[in-house]
């Protein structure tokens, strides 16, 4: 007995440690199809992309991208059609997919126009605007469920899938990465007549879905990128605008001399300044601060420009001048819009400047003996009101003699903030004035160099405009006045 039991040992031993020999080679070669299978997966996504992004750059419209992803999976497939549905957000708390791509003659799901389904271009058109729900036909339970969902035969396929007559074979997959729905790919139909889908196209179909899910996001952010790209040459063209619409240059005028700036706190901004000539004597100073921020007021701006010098062409009066563009603003601005405007009407042949202020900040003005003073005549904002209320606009005359000097700016400049939250401030701008004279040219460059050095790393939040005139004798004129005036500049 004993003789035979040492056989039997010994072949349960050997037993045990081939049939783990086994498991250990069944197990590595799992491992190796595995691997296989994964650097087969990346070598076939990493072609696609290459493929993809170098015919991205060849389509017109970004959108077009998909249909090259479209076409692509289709011909993996042997489908003779494809669609692709991106997720587009929950509405009305339901998760559902809008059509974005198709290739070949997919079919359309939900009953149409006869016209519809026998023109490709309609159909195609009809597709790319299909939008499902959760369960809402074949689609819409592929979404659902996040399942792929195959029809070898059509003919037995379930009523809610809604498979219409001409499919004849189906077969749909949810596009997840990493636990992230993005939307659903379909196939209808096999290009190999009499045959049908198999087990193995959707094990296909589901790994090509990760390409169209890649090709997705490429799209979107090609768009934004596209997007933002428009947005910036818009941005540059209204920026350019504006630059147009401010004056090249200060004008030359016998006996005063002309500085102004003004820095936008965004790329365009809703201040402005112009200098209009009424005849060869006059000259309209205009300083606006448009209500807003950005594009918004930059428009309001150039309206208000375009207004003032239309109405400059037939000028009669401060008064008059400063109710007509009231109204015209009023007309055509929304009831929340207005316009801050300070005038200044200067008539070199008398000696006189005239002054009108709409809603706007004080004046500031140097005597020639060195006093300086404030002043502000009363009137509201233009485009808030209209003429019929009853009110007017006070204007203010002066004799303007060589030593005067004149500052006008926007509120930008007073209400700057550094990060203690504490504005800059009209006393602070009015000690300025009042304790360091310069030429105009000069004062401006250093008004905004100390608004900057009191704002310190805070960002700039609204407009800041100033200008300034020099009453001088005309043999006085420095050079400065023939200098340029820039956005931004020192003018």
């Amino acid at each position: 007995m004993g003789n035979i039991f040492g056989p039997l040992l010994l072949a349960l031993i050997v037993t045990g440690i081939l049939a783990g020999v086994a498991k250990l080679i069944a197990h590595h070669r799992d491992v190796e199809a595995e691997r296989d299978d994964a650097r087969r997966r990346n070598e076939e996504n990493m072609t696609f992309l290459g493929d993809f992004t170098s015919k991205l750059g060849t389509v017109s419209e970004i959108p077009e991208a998909l249909q090259l992803v479209a076409h692509h999976i289709a011909e993996e497939c042997d489908a003779e059609s494809l669609a692709i549905f991106v997720e587009q957000g929950a509405g009305k708390g339901k998760l559902t997919v809008r059509g974005a791509a198709v290739a070949g003659p997919f079919p359309t799901l939900r009953p149409t126009t006869s016209v519809v389904q026998r023109r490709p271009q309609y159909r195609l058109q009809h597709l790319l605007h299909e939008v499902f729900g959760p369960g809402e036909t074949v689609i819409g339970i592929a979404a659902q469920e996040r399942r792929g969902i195959l029809v070898e035969d059509a003919s037995t396929a379930p009523a809610h899938y809604c498979l219409p007559r001409d499919v004849h074979t189906f077969m749909a997959v949810p596009m997840v990465v990493e636990g992230v729905f993005l939307g659903v790919v379909c196939a209808a139909n096999r290009k190999t007549i009499g045959k049908g889908f198999t087990l193995d196209h959707l094990d296909r179909l589901d790994r090509l879905s990760n390409q169209a899910a890649l090709a997705s996001n490429l799209v979107r952010i090609y768009a934004e990128r596209s997007n933002q790209q428009r947005l910036n040459q818009e941005m540059a063209f209204v920026r350019d605008l504006q630059q147009r619409l401010l004056p090249a240059s200060v004008p030359q005028i016998r006996g005063c001399v002309f500085a102004a700036l003004t820095e936008p706190a965004r790329e365009v901004g809703g201040d402005y300044y112009d200098f209009i000539p009424i005849d060869q004597d006059r000259m309209l100073v205009v300083v606006a601060d448009a209500s807003g921020k950005g594009v918004s007021a930059c428009m309001i701006m150039a309206m208000c420009r375009a207004f003032v010098r239309c109405l400059a062409e037939t000028y009669v009066g401060l008064e008059h001048f400063l109710l007509d563009l009231n109204q015209r603003l009023y007309s055509d601005m929304a009831s929340h819009l207005f316009v801050t405007m300070a005038v200044v009407v200067i008539d070199t042949k008398e000696g006189i400047c005239e002054c009108g202020c709409a809603g706007h900040t004080p004046f500031l003005l140097r005597r020639p003996d060195g006093r300086c003073v404030t002043f502000q005549p009363t009137g509201a904002a233009l485009g808030m009101y209209p003429n019929e209320f009853g009110f007017s606009f006070d204007t203010l005359s002066l004799r303007i003699h060589p030593g005067t000097q004149l500052l006008i700016h926007t509120d930008g400049i007073t209400e700057a903030c550094n990060e203690d939250k504490e504005e800059f401030g009209f006393e602070r701008l009015f000690g300025i004035w009042q304790e360091q004279p310069q030429a105009a040219k000069e004062f401006v460059d250093s008004v905004l160099q100390q608004v900057r050095h009191f704002v310190g790393q805070v960002d700039q939040y609204d407009d800041q405009t100033v200008l300034a005139i020099d009453f001088v004798t005309p043999q006085e004129e420095p050079d400065a006045a023939k200098e340029s005036s820039h956005v931004g500049q020192p003018a």
